[in-house]
Parts: structure tokens; C-alpha cells; sequence
């Protein structure tokens, strides 16, 4: 019941007790927000309904999810028909064959779309029999182990075997519990005491790892199905009752609609991009690469681009679950029992409301991104990846640097000045231009660079093994580290604006859209309500703050473009946001600015990640989501230089305290009126009512000056400070 505690605990916290306590009656009642609750049931925690859920299409349908226990009306949830009928659950996620238990029992229910259309096992043949078995006539005589013996495994194996004519107890058929069943079915394996064995992952790839099994039967995709079983084999779908569809043909329209999106996400991304837009909830509990394994295996399971029910295909289940010999287990006895004649293949299903979605529900462009490797990007060569895209973009503009103070020093240095952090100022020739310029004042000075990443600036202040660093913003984790070493505040000093157009140089955030898009601007408080959502609260530095804007209802969520003023065909149309991925410093830095430093943002925001390519090259998030945006057309995302291209259009941002919008321009990022400009800063250790150390004065005296500032001009990456800004910077160490 993973699905049910991660909606429980996680999505729909109040509703889900509600409904679990049994007291959500009205199936088709309003939501708080709108929103129509479907009480559901979830036979596995499917990726499909995880993915519908995460990026948003049910909320985009206009649908709430209520899990419902299915135990508190039944004792199993094979029995899953009886609470549909009576209205106690509105849909089920369950296999198909559960329509024709259902009918044989008198509880009808329909499946109204067909998520799996392979029955995700495969049946592997013992090598040291491998010469003797060559396909399902030759398990006569044989030991099969499949699972239970009331399962879909021991059916399809039962069907197999039956299709190829081999008698009723022509093979012998061993059972292994659930719990433990890899190892128990390798222990028979290499003791010579199984032939032939039909399971799922993860048993399947542990088999064929040991070596000692190949696969004779693989069901895991639609043509391996249709060519052992004649067609495919609807198993994970969507159930309701019939009256609720008739009742209710809206919600099982919107319902069906947000699987679809689901299932058109599944049909065109990657295996590796499915699990990078999994949420991190789905993997609590489990070891990360198990599973992330198992979704690689499963995922041809999932019916491509038609999920409607086709009657051969219904047939084969029927036949097969209507021919086989179940045990007498409890729940065996249940599904051999019945009135057969009740079953009418026609009435197991209908196929209206799934062929209604695909018709409006377009199938996305299959994603054209390269593989990932699957290794981490800082262990290759980072910093030619740098160089690269730093060569791309700058200016040759030179400002009037006049009314910056000129650098006095107030004493010759001596020693060692420690400097720690920003990789970007060696990546480039900032490092050096600074170097020189302030040896001409100092030349008994030694400066000890240490500049392999901007993450290790704070921790090394923190350390004391630095007298200077320069950084990123602070994040909370930086500014808790040193706090809880000192017990004040670290003293933070801006002092070079961030690039216009030179990726990784701190570039000023851009908001991109389709170039098809009307929209041509948007306000930093609408970027807030489009990219965020309700929150109780916001950090300014390492200082929570719950009041208000650090605080917001769901009431000022902005989630169609007709929000945004869009008319005619965009007015009811979603917007889909996307950018870096939330942990990347990028994105931090994006929520302190437009989401108050809530980290609050909206349901189904897409997130892109670095990646390392087979061939060794890296795969930048900017280009992935430039690409991202030209094939979506209600796509808005953050974005960085590297992202623009001639599919996608920025937009002009106008400030949180009114104004008019204002476009990204140079101009406009170096006297950063463009209000999201990057910026980077000094950090220093400063023990309040003391002076700052000298060495790290005079170094930053000397950068927040004519001399300083001239350096960052010419190497035209960053851009130099205004007068203004320059001077707030410099009362801070006074």
C-alpha cells in the first residue's frame, strides 16, 4: 500500500483520512479548490498513477484523488468488485481479469482503459534442460514453479501448456511463498528441482543473473505477448462500476483523461527520464537502484499509444481465466466459482471514454535526448565544459567606471591571503587580471588560491582555513554550518553582478515561453503565483519567516494562461512550468528571488538535470529544456542563456513593487532593473564590533573599486558594480 500512504501522508493528507474513515460519501462532490474527489483503490504503486499525480493531471482534469483501503470494506482486495458495485470506492486500479470474477459473481464492474497490455512475466526454461524444452508442448512431465496457484503466472503457464496440448496435470506445479521467493526458487534452481519457471521482476532478473536460466516466454511487451499468446493481454487497468460510469460520465471522462497523460508522458520519455521525474517519495522505503532497475524492466509493459480494449485480446483473458485450474485456496476457489454464462466479453469493458481521450490527448514527440551514462558529472572534465560555455557570449562594452572610489591601500600586506572558492574566476581570467592588479600595492603578498567549486567557500570559512571566499549565494546549509561554528552571522559582500548571456557566470534568470506563446510579459508577484504554490512559510537567509508573502493560500495559484490575461484558445489551457532541476543551486536561487524562499513550487514542475552522455559529454539542463519548450506549447520555464534559441521567446519581467515590465538587456542587468539579475558575492568572518582581518579588507576594498571593478569589465564576463551598489557593499565593513 506504498500509493496509499505516499497520497495519504504526502498529497491529500486530510481528505485521505476522511475517506479512510469512511465517511467521504458523495463520490462526485467539490473539492476545497474545485476539484471533483474520485475515492480510488490501487492494486500497485504504479508509476503510471505516481507520474498522473506528480506532474499534475489530475489536477489539471480537475480531479482529486481520495485513496480508499479497500480492506475496510472487504477482507482481500480480490473481492474489489462488490465495493464498486455498492459505491463505496468510485474506481479501482486492478488487473482486467477482476471484471470477469466480477461478472461471474454478480458485480459487473467495466474497465474503462487498459494501462499494461503484457502481463510483465516472463517464463524461463532451467539451461540444464534447455536441449529438451523448446516451448510449451514440452512441460509435460516436467516441475514448473509459478507463483501461486490462484496468480496470473500460473494461469498464462496453465493456458500455454493447454494451447499446446498437454493434458490437465501433465506437469507438476511447485508454489514458493512471496516472501523470500528468489531465494527459495534459486535454491530449487540449482538443486535440480525446477524446470521451468514463470515470474515477474524483481524474480525474473535475478534468475537470469544467476546464470542458470533463459528465458523461453518473454511477456513483458506487447509482441512478445501477441507471439506467445496470440494477442495482448490487458492486465493493469482501470475499473468502475457500471451505474458510476452512467451517473458520472464527466468524471470518468476526466479520470481517463489525466491516465492518458500519464501513459503519453511513459510512451515518450526514457527510462532515465521517468525516474529523474519520479518523486522522491516513491523510492522511501525502497533501495533507489532496485528499483529504479525494476521500472527499467517493466516499463514495456505499458500499452503504447492505443489504450482501449481489443476484443481479441479481451477474449484471451477470458478464456484463459474461464480454462483455468486455480487452486484451493481461498481465493482460488472464489475465481473458479461463479456463473460463467454471466461473463459477456462486450460488457467487461468499454472503450467510449479512452478513445475520446486519445482523439484529444495528442501523443507527445518521443523525447529526442541523449542516454545518460549514469555518472556523476563532477568525476569528468568539468571544467573544459566550462571553458567551453564560457567562450560563449560576453561583451566589449566599457562603462564610465569615474564615480567608483579608487583603491588606497591603507597598509602594505605581508604573509598569505587565503582565498577560497568560485571555480568561475580560474575558468575564466578574473583570477588572474585580480592578481596583478593588486600585487602593483602589494607585492610582498602571496595569494593562496583554492578555487575548485563555489560549494566549498562557506564550509571553508566555516573551517577557518580561509580568510576570503567568494560564492554563489549562501545557501541555508552554508549559513547553519557557520553559524553554528561562530554564533553570528557570516558578513556577505555583492561584488560583481551576474552575466547577460555567459552560462555558468551567474546569468541573470530568463522566463521562457514557445515562441508561439502570445504573452510578452509577466510581474515577479505572477511569476511567484505561476511557478509556486500555497506555503506556510519562507527563509530569508537562515531566518524563517511564516507571515505574509513568506506565506500564502492556494487562492493565488496561477495555473491557466487565461490567469495571465490570454484569450480564445489559451484562455482554459494549463501552463506547464520546468527548469533546473530543485537541487540545483540555480533553482535555490530562483526561489529565494520569486518564491520567497519557500522551495514551494507548483505541482508538476518539470525539472532538468546535468547528465554525462555514454560518449562522455555533458548533457547541459539549459539544452534540454530549450528543447522542452519548443515542443510544448503552454510550456514556462526559467531558463538560462544556453536555453535561447529560435523556438522559444523570454519575457520582460516587471518588479514586485509595480512598474512597467522591463526586458533583459545588458543595460538593464549591470543597473539591475531586470529583477532577476545574478549576482556573486565575498564572504568574510567578521566577529561583530571587530574589524575584518586585513588581508581580507584590503582584498575587498580593492575589488569594490575603479581598480577592481575595471578587471571584471575587461574580462567581460560578469558585469562591474554601480556606483551606487558598490557603495552599500563597502559600509558593510566599515
Amino acid at each position: 500500500m506504498n500509493l496509499l500512504r505516499f497520497f495519504r501522508h504526502v498529497v491529500l493528507q486530510p481528505v485521505a483520512l476522511l475517506a479512510l474513515a469512511g465517511s467521504a460519501t458523495a463520490s462526485s462532490s467539490m473539492a476545497a479548490e474545485g476539484l471533483t474527489k474520485v475515492r480510488m483503490s490501487f492494486d500497485e504503486d504504479l508509476i503510471v498513477t505516481r507520474l498522473a499525480n506528480s506532474l499534475g493531471y489530475f489536477k489539471q482534469e480537475g480531479i482529486e484523488i481520495v485513496p480508499v483501503d479497500i480492506r475496510q470494506f472487504v477482507k482481500e482486495d480480490y473481492l474489489v468488485q462488490e465495493p464498486l458495485m455498492k459505491g463505496q470506492v468510485d474506481a479501482v486500479e486492478h488487473w482486467f481479469n477482476h471484471t470477469i470474477f466480477g461478472a461471474r459473481h454478480g458485480f459487473p464492474v467495466k474497465a474503462v482503459l487498459m494501462l499494461n497490455d503484457a502481463p510483465a512475466m516472463k517464463i524461463l526454461v532451467a539451461n540444464r534442460v534447455k536441449d529438451q524444452i523448446h516451448g510449451a508442448a514440452d512441460f509435460k512431465g516436467h516441475v514448473i514453479a509459478e507463483g501461486a496457484g490462484y496468480a496470473t503466472k500460473a494461469v498464462v503457464t496453465g493456458y500455454l501448456a493447454r494451447k499446446a496440448g498437454v493434458p490437465a496435470g501433465g506437469y507438476t506445479s511447485i508454489n514458493h511463498a512471496k516472501e523470500g521467493r528468489l531465494e527459495a526458487v534459486l535454491r530449487d534452481l540449482k538443486a535440480d528441482k525446477l524446470d521451468v519457471m514463470t515470474f515477474q521482476e524483481p524474480v525474473t532478473s535475478g534468475l537470469l543473473e544467476s546464470k542458470l536460466a533463459t528465458t523461453l516466454y518473454d511477456l513483458t511487451t506487447r509482441e512478445g505477448t501477441i507471439n506467445a499468446l496470440g494477442a495482448p493481454f490487458p492486465s493493469e487497468s482501470i475499473l468502475m462500476a457500471p451505474q458510476f460510469i452512467k451517473e458520472h460520465p464527466e468524471t470518468t471522462q476526466r479520470l481517463v483523461n489525466a491516465f492518458v497523460r500519464a501513459l503519453r508522458f511513459i510512451n515518450s520519455h526514457s527510462a532515465d527520464e521517468i525516474i529523474a521525474t519520479l518523486p522522491a517519495a516513491y523510492f522511501d522505503g525502497k533501495d533507489r537502484a532496485t528499483e529504479s532497475k525494476i521500472i527499467r524492466n517493466t516499463l514495456p509493459t505499458y500499452a503504447k499509444g492505443d489504450y482501449s480494449f481489443a476484443p481479441d485480446a479481451v477474449r484471451l483473458v477470458v478464456d484463459a481465466m474461464l480454462t483455468a485450474r486455480f487452486d484451493q485456496s481461498e481465493e482460488g476457489i472464489w475465481r473458479a466459482s461463479g456463473d460463467t454464462t454471466k461473463v459477456k466479453d462486450a460488457e467487461l469493458y468499454t472503450n467510449e471514454f479512452a478513445e475520446r481521450a486519445m482523439k484529444t490527448i495528442p501523443s507527445q514527440a518521443k523525447s529526442s535526448e541523449p542516454a545518460n551514462a549514469g555518472v556523476s558529472i563532477w568525476t569528468q572534465n568539468v571544467t573544459a565544459f566550462r571553458k567551453d560555455h564560457g567562450a560563449v557570449g560576453g561583451y566589449t562594452k566599457k562603462w564610465d567606471l569615474s564615480e567608483l572610489p579608487h583603491y588606497a591601500p591603507k597598509q602594505k600586506l605581508t604573509g598569505t591571503l587565503r582565498f577560497w572558492g568560485n571555480n568561475y574566476i580560474k575558468d575564466g581570467d578574473l583570477r588572474d587580471y585580480w592578481e596583478a592588479e593588486f600585487k602593483k600595492f602589494h607585492p610582498d603578498l602571496k595569494i593562496d588560491w583554492h578555487l575548485p567549486t563555489t560549494g566549498i567557500a562557506i564550509p571553508a570559512l566555516s573551517c577557518g582555513v580561509a580568510d576570503l571566499v567568494m560564492s554563489r549565494k549562501a545557501i541555508l546549509m552554508d549559513l547553519l554550518t557557520f553559524e553554528q561554528v561562530y554564533h553570528y552571522p557570516v558578513t556577505e559582500l555583492s561584488v560583481v553582478t551576474g552575466s547577460y548571456d555567459v552560462y555558468g557566470w551567474s546569468p541573470a534568470f530568463i522566463i521562457a515561453v514557445n515562441k508561439d506563446n502570445p504573452l510578452k510579459e509577466i510581474s515577479m508577484k505572477q511569476l511567484d503565483d505561476v511557478f509556486g504554490g500555497a506555503r506556510l512559510g519562507g527563509y530569508v537567509g537562515s531566518v524563517w519567516h511564516a507571515e505574509y508573502p513568506y506565506s500564502r493560500g492556494p487562492e493565488e495559484n496561477i495555473r491557466t494562461w487565461g490567469q495571465l490575461g490570454l484569450t480564445g484558445e489559451w484562455a482554459d489551457k494549463p501552463i506547464h512550468t520546468g527548469g533546473q532541476s530543485q537541487r540545483g543551486n540555480q533553482t535555490v536561487q530562483f526561489s529565494d528571488i520569486v518564491l520567497r524562499g519557500s522551495d514551494q513550487f507548483a505541482e508538476g514542475y518539470r525539472a532538468y538535470a546535468n547528465y554525462i552522455t555514454p560518449d562522455g559529454k555533458i548533457n547541459s539542463w539549459s539544452v534540454q529544456a530549450q528543447h522542452a519548450i519548443a515542443q510544448d506549447k503552454y510550456a514556462m520555464y526559467y531558463v538560462s542563456p544556453a536555453s535561447l534559441g529560435p523556438d522559444l521567446k523570454e519575457l520582460a519581467i516587471a518588479p514586485y513593487e509595480g512598474g512597467a515590465a522591463v526586458p533583459r538587456t545588458l543595460e538593464t542587468i549591470h543597473d539591475r532593473t531586470y529583477p532577476l539579475y545574478g549576482q556573486y558575492f565575498f564572504y568574510v568572518n567578521r566577529e561583530p564590533g571587530k574589524p575584518v582581518d586585513p588581508k581580507a579588507e584590503e582584498f575587498i576594498r580593492f575589488v569594490l573599486s575603479q581598480e577592481g571593478q575595471e578587471c571584471v569589465q575587461r574580462e567581460g564576463r560578469y558585469l562591474p558594480l554601480t556606483a551606487n551598489v558598490l557603495k552599500e557593499q563597502l559600509k558593510k565593513i566599515e
